[in-house]
């Protein structure tokens, strides 16, 4: 999660082209990110398509607006 804050912005798009169970996508959605997706193995694009839309939002815009100006410091 640390990687999506410090290098993007809410609303852009990250790119993960080997995409498994999903994580990445699950994060980007989470903060209020777009996400492209690639995976080849069926059965890992259907557990992360569960897994996706099982996620919720929780960047508001507020919250959004303020990583925007001040984005946080990860260890």
């Amino acid at each position: 999660m640390c990687q999506l804050l410090t290098a993007t912005k809410p609303r852009d798009l990250v790119l993960d082209p080997f995409f498994g169970t999903g994580t990445t996508g699950a994060v980007a959605k989470r903060l209020g990110r777009n996400f492209l997706d690639i995976e080849k193995d069926s059965d890992y694009a259907q557990a992360a398509l569960a897994r996706i839309a099982n996620t919720p939002v929780t960047m508001d815009a507020f919250s959004a607006l303020e990583y925007e100006k001040r984005p946080p410091k990860c260890r």
